[in-house]
């Protein structure tokens, strides 16, 4: 047993340094914040951003906890500008229903939910006062999902992402886009973060984020946290936040992403 760690070990350490002796593209990840980046992955670069969510949600008539442990994303570069994306995350939901004020006994789901499969598209660089813009879409498969968490159809989601650079260490990023889910209303979602370079591998950043839903109660909510990059191709995070007028009364994240070249 203690060969095998040892040779894993060895492999894992000989791999970040090829991986940064090599000189590989700066890592840029669409985790933690919300705020989707409008940079593709490398041509031939495999890039896997995960880590473990925990939410809870409240109102007068319920109470939602929800643990995300695997908030898996994808991405392969498949030309210059254009990547593809796979999401599947692994979901336990506990619900428990409140009536004047008391609460009653919980119902507990878990497992897949809907697997969603899509692509990132770079439009333009950033020019003077022109932002880098990029498009990104997914479609949600109920059919992918647990029993459990299988949806009545399927469900998708495009975004427009722009991102500024303001200085050596300020960077501004923001989105616009859909929702869409069968049997609801349609939801407008944006974001806009402001991130921070303290040093070359440790950043900061802060963000408001929400969704305008037709006929419905608009969503806004806040987080923040720091990203530190371990090595070229391998980064870990932190983050957190709460809703300003949503059910949301708190949730906390932390994650790794790791890029794979061929």
């Amino acid at each position: 047993m203690k060969k095998l760690v040892a040779v894993v070990a060895l492999s894992f350490s000989t791999f970040f340094a090829t991986a940064q002796e090599q000189g590989k593209p700066e890592l840029i990840t669409d985790r933690p914040d919300q705020t989707e980046s409008p940079s593709v992955v490398p041509v031939g670069a495999l890039q896997w951003e995960t880590g473990f969510q925990y939410e809870k949600l409240s109102n007068d008539f319920s109470e939602i906890k929800n643990t995300t442990f695997n908030t898996s994303l994808l991405r392969y570069g498949l030309l210059d500008n254009l990547e593809l994306r796979l999401i599947w995350n692994v979901v336990e939901s506990e619900f428990t229903p409140k009536s004047a004020g008391i609460s009653g006994n919980s119902i507990k789901s878990s497992g897949f939910a809907p697997m969603g499969i899509g692509f990132k598209v770079a439009i333009a660089d950033e020019k003077g006062w022109r932002p880098k813009i990029g498009f990104l879409s997914h479609v949600y498969v109920p059919f992918t999902a647990s029993k459990e968490l299988k949806p009545e159809g399927s469900a998708m989601d495009t975004r427009l992402s722009f991102e500024h650079t303001l200085s050596d260490k300020f960077s501004l990023g923001y989105n616009v886009g859909t929702n869409w889910a069968a049997g609801e209303d349609l939801g407008y979602a944006y974001t806009a973060a402001l991130g921070y370079g303290i040093t070359n591998r440790l950043s900061i950043f802060a963000e408001v984020y929400g969704v305008l839903i037709e006929n419905g109660h608009p969503d806004h909510l806040f987080d923040a946290g720091f990203t530190y990059l371990i090595t070229d191709v391998f980064q870990w995070d932190l983050s957190g936040g709460t809703g300003i007028n949503s059910d949301q009364d708190f949730f906390i994240s932390t994650g790794f992403t790791v890029r794979l070249f061929k």
